[in-house]
Parts: structure tokens; sequence; C-alpha cells
């Protein structure tokens, strides 16, 4: 049964030479259920092509700016022309559960409010991770807030799914 979510997702992914982990999360989040609202992958000025790379996912759009922008530029470049009510940036080398979109979707129905950020746990067991918040109304394309501390040693971790 495919559960209706209240917001529209858009899924920003930025590249630099990654294409085998970018093809894996490309996959991953492609057939994620539910799909989100659109996926646009940034191809920062790569050598690997990128475009022809990702013909064969329906419907995810690639973007390449003029000139290199770095991960931090790439996510903005792409949060720019996002039209979703949401946007998540991930990394090239991200890899995701089948229903990290109706977890996520869950979780911020319940917390509006809240920043989310990827994490993971190191090897000596904390966990570590940055955020950034993006604030949309309908006539701004994107504002944005980046932190410059791990979010997620601030929060219950029993609260964040993996």
């Amino acid at each position: 049964m495919v559960r209706t979510m209240p917001f529209t997702y858009s899924i920003v992914i930025p590249t630099h030479n990654e294409i085998r982990d970018l093809e894996v999360t490309v996959a991953e989040v492609w057939a994620s259920e539910p799909r989100p609202h659109e996926i646009i992958v940034v191809d920062d000025c790569g050598d690997d092509d990128v475009k022809h790379r990702l013909r064969s996912f329906d419907g995810v759009k690639v973007v390449r700016p003029p000139e290199r922008l770095g991960a931090g530029g790439a996510k903005r470049f792409g949060a720019n022309l996002a039209t979703g009510d949401v946007i998540v940036l991930l990394d090239s080398h991200m890899r995701l559960p089948y229903n990290w979109l109706e977890i996520a979707d869950a979780t911020i129905d319940r917390f509006p409010e809240a920043i989310f950020c990827c994490g993971c746990k190191n090897f000596s067991g904390n966990w570590v991770g940055c955020g950034a918040s993006f604030t949309r109304t309908p006539t701004q394309k994107s504002a944005c807030i980046f932190s410059n501390q791990s979010l997620l040693n601030k929060c219950n971790p029993l609260e964040i799914d993996r």
C-alpha cells in the first residue's frame, strides 16, 4: 500500500568524479518507496560522463554548473533548482534503505521545526554528522543556514533513524 506523503521531496546529489558510488546512490533513491518528487544530480564539472551514465533513470535531472563549485556550492546550486517542499541533500556515496523517505516524512511530520542531517557512527562509536537547513516560501528559491557543529551529538540518538 502506497502512502500519500504531505510533502514533496527534492533530492539533490552533488558529484565530482564519483560515478560508481553515484550510480548506486541514485539507484537506491530512484527505487525508494515512495519515490521522491524529483532527483537532481549536480555534476560538479567532473571528468566522468554523468548524464550518459544515469540515462537509464527516467526523470533524474543531471545539471552541470558553468564552473567547479565544490561540495557546498554544488549543493546550493542544486537546491536553487529544486521545486519540492523539502530539499534533501545527499552525498554521492550514501546508502539508504528502500523506505528511507517514508521514515523521513513521518519524522518531519512529528518534528516540523527540526533540522535533519546525515549521520553515522565513527570508529569510536560516537555519532557524527553535519546539518543544514533550507527555509522556503512560495516566492523564495531558498535560503541556506549551515551549522558548524554536529547536531547529532545534541539529539537523542533513539530519535534518529540510521
